[in-house]
């Protein structure tokens, strides 16, 4: 699988054409850079430059998923395909959404706000190209570089309570860089090549060493057990903004490629891996569900609920084929949205900015989590258990236990996530006071009809979705027949 740099330069011209999405938003950042040095920092051109790039690729990655071809390129480390093109839409678009939350902030009052959205699109590059990396190197530098802009975006708020959440996830994201390094070099002394393969057996103890430690990196990166310890302390010292993009990005990130790992494993190696998937669902599910219970503090229940909602997806991972990847893709959809309202109306409560809407806003979001109808996150939690149910392998009682244990922490999940906004609506609006470290954050009072058109991009899709599944079920389909 070697190949001669000349090999590769002479692949790489070959097959220039299907990389224009990234060459494109690599001039778009370029271009953005000089723009920040030359205009005034606070002109809205940056703001509008950012919304037009992230809703411009979702839209074009969501339609040229329809029609995809699967495509090796660039001398095999680079891969296009319908499921690819999806996880970059949905990446984009997660961006966009977050545009409301990150304006709300006080940092977006200052010269410095157009840093934010320059990080943030760095990020979105290095996404694209993690996800459709074939080959470790590449895989090891795009994760890397989200990692770094990750650390960047936290620190950004010159709070004291910034910088220690700063320090805390840069500690841990170096000891998941050196995991997964470690593994990268297992897996190349066993196959003699960096080169991630279809079908790949690893028959060698040296190379089923070198995944599990490539896994730790990627579980460190959707918070599950064992490397879910720093996310709540990162969270409470992080603005709400930067809260959500670590609960919403870095989590999608981090599915799309244990989703892409999974699917070129095989035979034993796909067993083990599946087992261990399931299990470490059951820990972090019953983690992140008995904690948030009793947590008092509004970040750190935060953080633990996002520890629950990674518990029940890598629980699915876990027993996902391609006959129920669609639940999988319908589940991570409404917990985008669902997981940006949920920080944006939260974020709304400790500005005193409370309203009826913004109560209301907060509890359908809250509950499309829990998983009640009338919202989407019913349907899609109803999807994720009867595609857990219709799972059979062995050992048996692992996966029946799995099962148990997401239906009792579904059931636990109905309390907390109704305990808050239930009692907000209850004393008549009235909000516990706002935390010293979170007006360093927030910006003063939004125009009402933004905050009102904001509010609705995050409830309609819940809404609607449930009403009328079918807007992006055969989208879903549509891919899933894409898969071979």
């Amino acid at each position: 699988m070697n190949i001669s740099p000349k090999e590769f330069l002479s692949s790489l011209g070959a097959d220039i054409i299907f990389l224009y999405p990234e060459i494109f938003l690599s001039l778009i950042i370029l271009l953005y850079t000089i723009l920040y040095l030359f205009l005034d920092r606070k002109s809205p051109v940056f703001e509008f430059l950012f919304l037009a790039i992230t809703i411009g690729f979702s839209g074009y990655f969501f339609s040229t998923s329809m029609n995809q071809v699967l495509k090796t390129i660039a001398a095999g480390t680079f891969e296009i395909s319908p499921i690819n093109s999806f996880w970059k839409a949905l990446l984009a678009l997660t961006l966009a959404l977050g545009i409301p939350l990150f304006k709300a902030e006080k940092s977006h009052s200052n010269e410095k706000y157009p840093l934010q959205y320059l990080f943030m699109l760095t990020m979105l590059l290095a996404g694209f190209i993690t996800i459709s990396a074939r080959h470790w190197l590449l895989f090891f530098v795009g994760l890397e570089t989200i990692s770094i802009c990750s650390y960047l975006i936290i620190n950004f708020y010159f709070t004291a309570k910034a910088h220690e959440s700063a320090l805390k996830y840069i500690l841990f994201g170096i000891l998941a860089s050196c995991l997964m390094l470690w593994g990268i070099s297992y897996i190349y002394g066993a196959n003699g090549h960096l080169y991630i393969l279809k079908e790949n057996n690893c028959n060698t103890l040296f190379c089923r060493l070198g995944y599990l430690f490539c896994l730790s990196g990627l579980l460190f990166k959707v918070t599950a057990f064992p490397f879910h310890i720093w996310f709540a302390d990162v969270l409470e010292g992080a603005s709400y903004a930067v809260g959500a993009l670590l609960s919403i990005f870095t989590k999608i990130i981090g599915f799309a490629l244990l989703y892409n790992l999974l699917s070129s494993f095989s035979g034993v190696l796909a067993q083990d891996t599946r087992l261990i998937l399931a299990i470490l669902g059951i820990i972090t599910l019953v983690i992140g569900n008995f904690s948030a219970i009793k947590e008092q503090n509004t970040k750190r229940f935060l953080a633990y609920s996002g520890i629950a909602q990674t518990g029940l997806l890598i629980a699915f991972l876990a027993c996902s084929t391609p006959s129920n990847l669609g639940a999988f893709i319908f589940y991570l959809i409404i917990y985008t949205f669902s997981v940006w309202g949920m920080f944006y109306f939260f974020q709304r409560h400790e500005n005193k900015e409370s309203t009826l809407l913004s109560s209301i806003g907060l509890l359908l979001s809250m509950v499309s989590l829990a998983g009640l109808p009338p919202l989407a996150g019913f349907l899609a939690k109803i999807q994720v258990l009867l595609g857990i149910w219709a799972y059979e392998a062995t050992p048996v009682y692992v996966f029946k236990t799995l099962l148990v244990i997401v239906l009792i922490s579904t059931l636990v999940s109905f309390y907390y996530y109704l305990r808050l906004p239930i009692s907000y609506i209850k004393n008549n609006l009235s909000l516990p006071s706002i935390s010293k470290e979170n007006k360093d954050f927030l910006a003063p009072t939004q125009n009402d009809i933004y905050f009102k058109l904001s509010s609705l991009i995050f409830i309609l899709p819940i809404l609607l979705l449930f009403l009328v599944p079918n807007l992006i079920n055969d989208y879903i389909s549509q891919i899933i027949t894409t898969i071979p």
